[in-house]
């Protein structure tokens, strides 16, 4: 990771830590269980295919032929290519579809943290959640 990007996730996390220590002071335990449960499921969703990706490495390091019988290089292409297509295309994809399909109600505390919103629009919005959630609608 480079030194820029290193920076970048230091502060997103600052940041995040941030909000949910004003959640904890703002919320109820119900509804600040369900915002944590909502951030943890958004965390999860979007770094499970890392871990899947590095055992696929891992596996293919150690069980995959170094070379084919024509002499090619297998083991090299299939690290080069997965990596690229990991990195390039399917990693950027899967974290903006975590955008819509996990942790709406973090999203939505987060913008309202970041917009600096009134304690009124704090409690629609966990109220908003709430209907959602009895009508069977996850978080």
């Amino acid at each position: 990771m480079g030194k820029w990007s290193s920076i970048g996730a230091l502060m997103n996390k600052i940041e995040n830590n941030q909000m949910l220590s004003e959640a904890k002071r703002l919320l109820d335990q119900d509804r600040w269980d369900r915002l944590r449960q909502s951030y943890r499921q958004l965390f999860w969703f979007q770094i499970t295919p890392v871990f899947v990706f590095v055992i696929a490495i891992i596996l293919v390091f150690f069980f995959c032929p170094t070379t084919a019988a024509d002499g090619t290089q297998i083991k090299a292409a299939i690290i080069l290519f997965g990596t690229a297509f990991f990195v390039l295309i399917f990693f950027p994809v899967w974290l903006i579809l975590s955008q819509f399909v996990v942790g709406r109600l973090w999203h939505r505390y987060a913008k309202w943290y970041r917009q600096g919103g009134s304690l009124v629009e704090l409690d629609r919005i966990m109220a908003d959640s709430e209907r959602k959630n009895k009508g069977g609608t996850s978080l």
